[in-house]
């Protein structure tokens, strides 16, 4: 029943995505000049399909506890392949994302984009009365790099951190408290780890921990 519950939390983001593209193809369909948009759209569609493929696969193996192949990772295109998926549900134009800094880790390329689309989403929808604002810092230390995810919604009582970690715990009034355990899992998957904070004006934060990959980094 988790298994089948977290599947069902990992792949409505590029579901959601998918209606929308889906929708934006219908309205383009009555217009002469559509044709263009419609190629970009489907061609989004194909790769919001094999993402869900993906996800799918790395599911199945994950329940099985495998092994999954660490690579060099971009952390900062995986940052922005993430909110790819998340700004149809969004607009765009209202939320203010700032990405501070770069670094190539250890991980696995798919989860760590999902890490990220679990936190974007659980930060906008944080900050759904007020402009979202939204800040990543990259921080490349000797072995390890640090991020920090902060938002400008209301925060967390950290008395509610280790509640909140807990698979099917959430403060939502809808939601099925995944997220924040999925990316945990992920994270010390990596070889890293994930740890709930605040910000000096009582915001949340999130921290994460990656390994440096040897890939040589010139950035």
């Amino acid at each position: 029943g988790k298994t089948m519950m977290i599947l069902a939390h990992e792949i409505n983001q590029p579901l959601n995505a998918l209606s929308i593209y889906l929708f934006s193809i219908k309205k383009s369909l009555k217009k002469e000049s559509g044709l263009i948009r419609i190629k970009e759209q489907v061609e989004k569609i194909d790769q919001l399909v094999e993402r869900i493929n993906h996800i799918i696969k790395q599911l199945r193996q994950f329940t099985k506890r495998s092994n999954h192949e660490l690579s060099p990772t971009d952390l900062r295109s995986n940052i922005y392949s993430a909110w790819e998926i998340l700004k149809l549900q969004y607009k765009v134009n209202s939320v203010h994302l700032m990405i501070n800094g770069d670094s190539v880790v250890l991980a696995n390329s798919i989860f760590i984009e999902q890490v990220f689309v679990n936190l974007f989403n659980n930060a906008l929808e944080a900050c759904r009365l007020i402009t979202p604002y939204l800040q990543v810092d990259i921080e490349r230390c000797d072995q390890i790099t640090k991020v920090g995810l902060s938002d400008n919604g209301p925060g967390w009582n950290l008395s509610q951190a280790e509640y909140l970690m807990q698979p099917f715990m959430t403060t939502k009034k809808v939601g099925l408290g995944l997220g924040l355990s999925i990316s945990q899992t992920i994270m010390q998957h990596c070889h890293g780890n994930l740890y709930i904070a605040s910000t000096l004006d009582k915001h949340a934060q999130i921290i994460l921990i990656f390994q440096n990959s040897e890939l040589a980094y010139d950035k």
